[in-house]
């Protein structure tokens, strides 16, 4: 197990960059049904400017994280912002469906997130001639909710292309989560119902234990208010089980902030470059 070793500071980055990224946003990733798409089933995406440099480097997609129930693609521009200028490459940030109306029956569940996610790096996948970047390597940064999602997308659905899962004080075994934070149980029944079984059967910790593959670096900020250094730890020992398969990067010293926060540090955009660096310099 590795570190990234990146002894930048983690101070929140406030003056704007001076390069300028090509935007396209709102990007349907799913073909129409009768005359509309699903507002969350678009993808927006930051390109560096240079595309004879962004052409030869990774697709990065990031997955949002919010509890699988709150926030939004738009929401993450900064993050996104941050991290094209920290790796030139081309960022991704998809929507999915959320497990909204809380109360009702026909809700989005898992897999549900994970099947978006999947549909949007396939579709990714299909468009590198159009925006330039390299599709036979796509790493997906999952934060929070979002690590969950990027494990499940790569290694149970098969998501195409993906050479590393970049997870961010994530989510990764659902009954631990409640045992350790029991106030968690109405947003966990929420997005994967109430049955026992059935979050046993979403343990990202599992799936890593059987098939993760690839460069996968675990990220955790020391800061972080709303989740201690125990779910990380648990999919880190899950990751180890697959030892000369998976190459893991385990990150806890460096990156700071609170939950939210660290989205928005030097630090965080200087660990993900280090995973691009790895990535590019195995090709």
């Amino acid at each position: 197990m590795t570190s990234l070793n990146h002894p930048q500071s983690a101070a929140a980055v406030q003056a704007p960059k001076p390069v300028e990224l090509v935007e396209v946003r709102d990007m349907p990733y799913v073909a129409a049904k009768g005359t509309t798409i699903d507002p969350a089933h678009h993808v927006d995406l930051y390109l560096w400017p240079n595309e004879q440099e962004r052409k030869s480097r990774p697709l990065i997609v990031f997955l949002h994280g919010g509890a699988w129930r709150s926030n939004s693609r738009g929401d993450f521009t900064t993050t996104a912002h941050l991290l094209a200028h920290a790796t030139h490459c081309a960022i991704a940030v998809p929507g999915y469906r959320l497990s909204l109306p809380a109360d009702s029956p026909t809700r989005p569940q898992h897999p549900s997130h994970a099947l978006d996610a999947h549909t949007a790096i396939t579709y990714l996948s299909t468009q590198s001639a159009r925006f330039g970047y390299d599709p036979s390597r796509i790493i997906l940064v999952g934060h929070s909710a979002g690590a969950h999602m990027a494990a499940f997308a790569a290694w149970s659905l098969g998501a195409p292309n993906v050479v590393s899962v970049v997870a961010v004080d994530g989510i990764y075994n659902i009954v631990d989560l409640v045992d350790e934070y029991p106030d968690y149980r109405g947003f966990i029944e929420q997005a994967f119902g109430s049955d026992a079984k059935a979050w046993t059967a979403a343990s990202a910790v599992a799936l890593a234990e059987q098939k993760a593959k690839g460069l996968v670096a675990v990220i955790h900020s020391r800061d972080d208010e709303l989740l201690t250094f125990r779910q990380s730890d648990l999919f880190l020992a899950g990751l180890q089980k697959r030892s000369g398969v998976v190459e893991v990067v385990k990150e806890y010293a460096v990156v700071t902030g609170k939950h939210d926060e660290l989205l928005k540090t030097d630090a965080f955009a200087k660990c993900v470059a280090g995973v691009v660096d790895r990535v590019v310099a195995r090709k």
